[in-house]
């Protein structure tokens, strides 16, 4: 395919090198100048993306290209985006989705961990794999949907396992539910494939989407803990406080579920430290431990403790140069730490300790 973004042909192509018919308004000008011109319509923030992905050499010849353009008229313009369309309409577009293809790509630039957890949420039953995601469910979760349906729909479930899936679930339900079922068989395979497929529609959106392999609904505990990880100070104080008085047994959740600036002198191992300072801008290290200084005492000292003398030393130094800072920009660099470490946790660089630990 002639590719209008690819830059390293262009010096070698001539000027109006085209299967189609060429405008005569674009003749005089070469395929990386047309390529410019098209890059230059879609604007700065658009081409961004594009030109971000070229190499220092194609940018060179970008740059040259743009700036041997003069103004462009709209008739010309608009031959040259029509001259690229006919040349992706030639084209095979054709592209394969998929799982499969999804991990393809993602593979080369994302952890193993990460990918399976990405893969995982993308997996989403539909009601076209619905029946073959079905026998993955735990059985005891099977035998409450069956009996939390109608007989009739109940068995259109049933029809669509294996025999001896279909058995074993039907042994564990009650005699009278499964004799309702068995009848409704007889009726399943007669149903039209429009009212089966909007019984595997619901049977995904309402069931499969919530007991998928690895699916962990989401507790009270678990969203309250993810909020106070991001609140201001002084705000999650007045929370937990509050929580303490009216629900102890929810707060020590909840603080389970926690992970704040503070938690790091308790939570991250000793040699851990070097590594979450070495991938910490400094504009955002000494903020942060500037700021530690009136609401993470221990945390600050834990850092300053567990690197090396020599970089402990300068930042002593820069810490004192700054001085205090504002809470606000604190708690932001702070914060910006604490994202840092649950990434470094999810890609299994480091591991954080169990508050019981």
């Amino acid at each position: 395919m002639n590719d209008f973004t690819d830059l390293t042909d262009f010096d070698t192509a001539e000027p109006g090198e085209f299967d189609s018919p060429v405008p005569v308004a674009t003749v005089n000008l070469s395929r990386r100048e047309k390529a410019a011109v098209i890059l230059g319509i879609m604007g700065a923030e658009s081409a961004k993306p594009m030109l971000e992905q070229l190499d220092q050499s194609c940018q060179r010849s970008f740059a040259s290209a743009m700036a041997q353009l003069d103004r462009i008229d709209p008739a010309t313009a608009a031959a040259i985006i029509n001259e690229f369309i006919a040349e992706l309409e030639t084209s095979d577009l054709t592209m394969t989705g998929g799982l499969d293809r999804a991990r393809e790509m993602l593979q080369p630039c994302v952890e193993d961990k990460v990918l399976r957890d990405i893969l995982d949420e993308a997996d989403v039953p539909n009601a076209k794999n619905v029946w073959e995601k079905l026998v993955k469910v735990d059985d005891a979760a099977l035998i409450e949907l069956l009996q939390s349906e109608h007989p009739q729909t109940a068995a259109v479930i049933v029809d669509r396992l294996e025999a001896d899936k279909a058995a074993t679930l039907l042994d564990r339900l009650p005699a009278d539910d499964a004799c309702r079922v068995i009848l409704g068989l007889n009726h399943a395979s007669q149903l039209p494939p429009q009212v089966v497929d909007a019984i595997g529609q619901s049977v995904s959106r309402d069931f499969l989407a919530i007991h998928r392999p690895g699916f962990r609904r989401s507790t009270p505990a678990d969203k309250i803990g993810a909020i106070m990880n991001f609140a201001a100070g002084e705000m999650r104080h007045e929370v937990l406080a509050f929580l303490g008085r009216v629900d102890p047994e929810l707060l020590a959740d909840v603080r389970r579920k926690m992970f704040t600036f503070e938690d790091i002198a308790t939570r991250v191992e000793r040699r851990d430290i070097t590594t979450i300072v070495r991938s910490t801008p400094n504009e955002v290290l000494l903020p942060a431990l500037a700021g530690a200084a009136e609401n993470a005492p221990q945390t600050r000292e834990f850092f300053l403790a567990n690197i090396s003398s020599r970089v402990a030393e300068q930042l002593r130094e820069e810490l004192d140069d700054i001085g205090q800072v504002k809470l606000r920009i604190a708690e932001e660099a702070q914060t910006e730490i604490i994202k840092l470490v649950r990434r470094l946790q999810g890609d299994g660089v480091i591991k954080l300790k169990e508050l019981d630990d």
